[in-house]
């Protein structure tokens, strides 16, 4: 804030993965929801649910893997994304709401390539703005896309360094 990295009392701040969500009808927190594992998780404990978990002979499966498969019409996997993109959008917009930023940037594999599913995102959080203002704030994919976590522990110890030497 104001150039500013705001660290908070216990220095939790921006730990958005543990914002509570509702996350296949169970309270949970976003990261066993809107991530590679909590993806594959969900997958799994559907089709076990379904009676349909020996269709799954890979344990290769990816969480892209079921993405793609939710576009091609796979009902569980339909609705592992759907869950999925829900728990995002919830948090994106309490983020919006809480800190009102000029722009919301996703990085990791759930953003990357053809299974990217950011434009889900940004079209689910755009159906459920309270304040039509956060209309215009972008929702896009990061450009440093993983290595954005790698230069920003670079830019805090540079920054840590130069006020040591003033």
């Amino acid at each position: 804030m104001d150039g500013r990295i705001i660290n908070g009392k216990n220095d939790l701040t921006g730990e958005i993965w543990a914002l509570p969500v509702t996350n296949m009808g169970r309270p949970d927190i976003l990261l066993n929801s809107a991530s590679g594992p909590g993806i594959l998780k969900n997958y799994r404990e559907l089709l076990k649910k379904d009676g349909k978990l020996e269709e799954l002979q890979s344990e290769d499966i990816r969480s892209e893997d079921v993405l793609e498969a939710a576009r091609k019409g796979d009902e569980a996997a339909g609705t592992v994304l759907k869950n999925d993109v829900d728990c995002m959008a919830d948090a994106v917009l309490a983020i919006l709401h809480i800190i009102d930023p000029y722009i919301v940037l996703f990085g990791g594999g759930l953003t990357a390539g053809k299974s990217s599913i950011v434009a889900l995102i940004r079209e689910c959080v755009r159906s459920r703005l309270f304040f039509k203002d956060h209309a215009n704030t972008p929702i896009e994919r990061a450009l440093l896309w993983d290595d954005a976590v790698l230069y920003g522990v670079l830019s805090v110890f540079e920054g840590n360094r130069l006020e040591k030497k003033q």
